[in-house]
């Protein structure tokens, strides 16, 4: 399913809302899930200085975790990255990584980023599974009946819509925290 057919959808469900205005608030709220839940997990390898493998149409919106030649390095805040004396670490400058202190060599990083959509792309074969896509409508509902000047708008219904689609990121972050891996468990109780 694209996300032109998540549109059709959230706006079959609002009175009078043309489907080009529910495709920008359905990839709006695409790109706001991708942000907050983490979905999207990229390992890569690569020579730094130099650009970093990711997939076309996607950007680095954050690391989870940064290897420098085997060593993982902690995240600190922006800084002189000419500074000997500084700690290693690293952070995001933009779209990049900077890493601290800034090495005359070229030096192997393995990181594992979590990326969010460019605009006018699509997600990732397999990515769109119906929890995704539910939360996908809800954001996108939540966008659209925010719209003041449209005969579809109720801030109730925007509150409504927000809410689910606020608990259904912290969901998704949290599954994805925890690699998809249901964590319920059957347990006996033992008796002292």
């Amino acid at each position: 399913m694209t996300l032109a057919e998540l549109a059709t959808e959230v706006a079959a469900g609002i009175a009078e809302c043309p489907d080009f205005v529910a495709l920008k608030q359905v990839q709006r709220a695409t790109a706001e899930l991708m942000d907050k839940s983490r979905l999207w997990r990229w390992r890569m390898g690569f020579s730094y200085p130099g650009p970093m493998p990711i997939p076309e149409g996607s950007e680095v919106a954050g690391f989870i975790q940064v290897k420098v030649n085997d060593r993982e390095i902690p995240p600190i805040l922006p800084g002189n990255t000419n500074d000997m004396d500084a700690p290693d670490g690293y952070w995001m400058d933009g779209t990049s990584l900077q890493l601290v202190p800034r090495r005359k060599k070229p030096v192997w990083v393995e990181a594992t980023a979590y990326l969010t959509l460019t605009a006018n792309t699509e997600l990732p074969h397999g990515m769109l599974n119906r929890k995704v896509r539910d939360a996908i409508q809800d954001g996108a509902r939540h966008y659209l009946f925010q719209i003041p000047s449209q005969p579809w708008y109720s801030m109730q219904s925007a509150d409504y819509y927000g809410a689910l689609f606020k608990e259904a990121c912290i969901l998704l972050r949290n599954q994805s925290d925890l690699g998809f891996v249901d964590t319920r468990r059957r347990i006996k109780p033992h008796f002292f």
